[in-house]
């Protein structure tokens, strides 16, 4: 896992904005982002989004990532 995708992780765990923005477009949000992802990268990501999003509800999706403030802790 490269650096970037790591720092793409880790926003879209404490910033719910970009998390939503990952979710309903995640190849337009890793461009948008300025970080770079490798093409195996970006479809383990797709593939995880379609997993979240087909698993999850909007709601629980917030109570799993929805925990961390932009702070880093847990609220």
């Amino acid at each position: 896992m490269s650096p970037d995708y790591e720092r793409l992780i880790g926003r879209a765990v404490t910033d719910k904005k970009f998390r939503d923005d990952l979710l309903a477009d995640p190849e337009g949000s890793v461009k948008g982002s300025g970080l770079s992802l490798s093409a195996d990268e970006l479809k383990q990501l797709k593939e995880s989004v379609d997993r979240i999003k087909a698993d999850l509800t909007a709601d629980q999706i917030d109570q799993r990532f929805g925990g961390v403030s932009a702070g880093g802790y847990w609220s």
